[in-house]
């Protein structure tokens, strides 16, 4: 889940009524290793969103502000629609097409903070080639993870001092994942030191992935904190269309759902 930070500057949304929602399992208590076997099924789950998921879009409505002392100051909403295209050498790159909101009709508001990777690497943390960064933990429905420290995590292990945790639905699937990271850490890295997504399944050509329909960070900006929070919806397969013979037809780059 390494949401990335585009310096406009970026941030997530973190409100409380978000985090109320979980409140109760948040605050389990847990201690038994997760079963090697439930490491194994998380990783092949978090690989088939990496590797297998086909190109699809949603709509997606956005809002990105900047809170100081409280106060909630500029604020810019969006909304559009994210495409995430598999690319050649077969990776998920996301983007985004906004309606923008504009300054005298002729300068485009930028937010404050915006986030992207939402989809992509939802369930990154499972990931089996990085399993070896974290110590995972297991209770009913929740399964909590925290970085090793240096020394006992190999070399390629960068979000040093992250704490996360996920919560699962009765069949075993991620519903919830959220983790915070150091602000030192985070920087560097351009990664939201705090980073929220809840998913729902979505069938895309034939099969059921789990999707974000639901993000939220937030991030230190100057003096003050940002928030980014995103809703997708309408989510389906997204493919250009060729017709060989008479007439071709390709979607131009700024149309609407294929």
């Amino acid at each position: 889940m390494r949401f990335v930070v585009r310096w406009m500057i970026v941030v997530w949304v973190c409100g409380a009524v978000a985090r109320v929602a979980w409140a109760q399992q948040a605050t389990a208590t847990v201690s038994a290793p997760v079963p090697r076997e439930e490491m194994q099924r998380l990783g092949a789950s978090a690989n088939a969103l990496m590797s297998s998921m086909p190109s699809f879009t949603c709509d997606e409505t956005a809002v990105s502000e900047v809170v100081h002392d409280g106060k909630v100051g500029r604020t810019v909403k969006m909304a559009g629609m994210v495409r995430a295209i598999r690319e050649p050498n077969g990776d998920l790159v996301e983007k985004n097409e906004y309606k923008h909101q504009w300054i005298f009709l002729v300068v485009p508001k930028m937010p404050p903070l915006f986030v992207s990777g939402g989809f992509a690497t939802a369930l990154g943390y499972f990931l089996p080639s990085v399993q070896a960064c974290f110590r995972y933990t297991m209770g009913a429905g929740r399964i909590d993870f925290v970085a090793r420290p240096v020394g006992m995590a190999p070399p390629s292990c960068t979000e040093r001092g992250l704490k996360g945790f996920a919560l699962l639905d009765a069949a075993g699937n991620v519903r919830h994942i959220e983790r915070t990271l150091p602000p030192e850490v985070a920087k560097p890295l351009k990664l939201a030191t705090f980073a929220s997504i809840d998913l729902a399944p979505v069938e895309l050509d034939g099969r059921a992935y789990q999707l974000s329909d639901h993000i939220i960070a937030e991030m230190p900006l100057s003096g003050a904190m940002g928030r980014f929070e995103a809703t997708y919806t309408s989510c389906h397969k997204f493919a250009a269309t060729v017709t060989l013979g008479a007439s071709s037809e390709v979607p131009a780059e700024g149309a609407g759902k294929p």
